[in-house]
């Protein structure tokens, strides 16, 4: 699979996705995933429901196989894909408590600030928390979209493809400027260069 600026954690979550996969679909339709149909790929989902598995589980699941089988029709490993009609699964019910101030905070500390990871993290839990940026947005920020000076930063494709500029809290420029100074230089060379981020 193409990964480009994928995270090696990311990259072998993947491979396992397909693994399962390969396997189910040998064990249920003496299959190989060239021969992976539509069909498959549902009774697959409901072989997952029936494992009690979580729906963000089975979407992330879902995702790994999307973006496999989009790259076998892109290599032209497979003439069609059968995941493209198969969509994840929406949450129908948000979470019933909303955590409190302490628990937030606590959450917010938890990156080991001494470390290159651990100030990228606070720095990415800090832009979210004040944003409310989606988790692709934040992926898809370029380092122009952010303005430390003004504090405030630019979606440009956001929900229902518009653009729209966000105020950025005190704390979460503070954080952002850490991160743009220490711990980007020395991941510069691993990042696609005009990207804020690269996580996924």
């Amino acid at each position: 699979m193409e990964h480009r600026a994928y995270h090696s954690e990311t990259i072998v979550d993947a491979g396992n996705a397909v693994d399962v996969f390969s396997s189910y679909l040998w064990d249920a339709a003496n299959k190989q995933l060239k021969d992976t149909t539509e069909e498959d790929l549902s009774n697959y989902l409901l072989h997952l429901e029936a494992r009690k598995l979580k729906p963000g589980t089975r979407n992330i699941a879902l995702c790994h196989l999307r973006r496999f089988f989009s790259f076998c029709l892109k290599e032209r490993i497979l003439l069609k894909d059968p995941a493209q009609n198969i969509f994840p699964l929406r949450r129908r019910y948000l979470p019933k408590e909303v955590p409190d101030t302490k628990t937030i905070e606590y959450l917010l500390e938890l990156p080991a600030q001494h470390t290159y990871e651990g100030l990228r993290d606070r720095a990415i839990f800090e832009l979210l928390y004040s944003t409310g940026l989606r988790n692709k947005e934040l992926r898809d920020l370029l380092l122009r979209d952010i303005d430390l000076k003004e504090r405030s930063l630019q979606v440009r494709l956001g929900k229902g493809s518009k653009g729209r500029t966000l105020p950025l809290g005190k704390k979460a420029a503070l954080w952002l400027g850490r991160y743009l100074e220490v711990t980007r230089p020395h991941y510069v060379k691993r990042l696609e260069e005009d990207h804020l981020y690269s996580l996924l």
